[in-house]
């Protein structure tokens, strides 16, 4: 390939990872978050440090931890994505990461957690292979960030 067809490559597999994550927080706040297994490969991790307090690996416990999540019935949240820091590593592999604004119930105060995502393709789609999600300020940084 050429550097100008790399480049196009990269933009848009930011822009449908992109994609993935301002839907997933949508169809979070929506109480839809079955919605967002399609997003996920068949083996992939999520796990979140703080009030979620999940890790967890598959689709199916993916799937139960969100039924359970949309099914609290003082869990109304507004969230907001916040940065997108996007690295293509290969034409099959993307990393990105952020932060996440949320308001959850009546508090008024907003929940601030950072999140790094873990892309691979599949069938010619990107999905997260891992989801990585803690409060700010994190007690500790993610086990593989240098800063």
């Amino acid at each position: 390939m050429t550097d100008g067809s790399n480049a196009l490559e990269a933009a848009l597999a930011r822009l449908e990872c992109e994609q993935i994550m301002m839907r997933s927080m949508t169809n979070i706040d929506g109480r839809r978050s079955d919605l967002n297994l399609e997003y996920f490969t068949e083996d992939a991790h999520f796990g979140a440090r703080g009030a979620a307090n999940a890790d967890v690996t598959g689709l199916e416990a993916l799937r139960v931890v969100s039924e359970k999540r949309d099914a609290r019935p003082e869990r109304n949240t507004l969230s907001v994505v916040a940065g997108f820091d996007f690295q293509w590593i290969s034409s099959d592999e993307a990393e990105a990461r952020g932060n996440f604004v949320r308001w959850v119930g009546e508090n008024p105060a907003p929940e601030l957690e950072r999140w790094l995502g873990r892309f691979v393709r599949v069938d010619g789609s990107w999905k997260l292979r891992e989801m990585l999600t803690e409060p700010f300020p994190p007690a500790a940084p993610f086990s593989d960030d240098a800063t």
